[in-house]
């Protein structure tokens, strides 16, 4: 949620061209929202982006981007990551990430399958006995993370590669049956 609403980005942008004055448009912030005296009011910074918005864009407002999200999921790109997971399963996303030249971010979204899932049943595990300090949490996540099943372990690692293995099938595609939260 943005901190300052679009109606009071409007009053500040035509305070400023009425004034050209970034402190006498925080007064007339402060007196028409009426602000007590020592409240929050927009800071020059600000006022100058929204400002310099305004000229640009014609709204002082953050500009949500029309039109489909810009993806580097190219089939370029695609290609890329297949010709470099084929040979080599195994290699971690981040090592992956680094030799490609691509983005940790662009490749996360595959190590997320294995943190989702072990993060469960870690969180799970460790409140069962509800740590009261840091020091605690971090020796009970130690100890959980020590204690997961080897089985489980190569149960998860198989499932992550067939998961990869038809994601590379799809060409990057939408896996069926996988439900992606934002």
């Amino acid at each position: 949620m943005e901190q300052w609403s679009g109606e009071q980005r409007a009053f500040v942008v035509k305070s400023y061209y009425k004034n050209n004055c970034v402190v006498a448009d925080q007064q007339h912030f402060q007196t028409y929202f009426q602000i007590r005296r020592h409240g929050r009011v927009p800071l020059a910074r600000a006022i100058k982006e929204w400002v310099r918005k305004f000229e640009q864009t014609g709204s002082a407002n953050n500009v949500k981007h029309k039109g489909p999200k810009k993806s580097v999921r190219t089939p370029e790109n695609i290609d890329r990551v297949r010709a470099s997971v084929e040979p080599s399963p195994k290699r971690s996303i981040r090592k992956r990430a680094q030799a490609l030249r691509i983005y940790e971010k662009i490749s996360s979204g595959l190590q997320g399958l294995r943190l989702l899932f072990f993060g469960g049943y870690l969180k799970q595990k460790v409140f069962v006995d509800k740590p009261r300090t840091i020091q605690e949490l971090q020796i009970k996540i130690i100890e959980e993370i020590a204690n997961i099943p080897l089985d489980m372990l190569h149960s998860a690692m198989e499932n992550f590669h067939e998961r990869l293995r038809e994601c590379m099938q799809r060409k990057g595609g939408h896996l069926p049956g996988i439900i992606f939260k934002k």
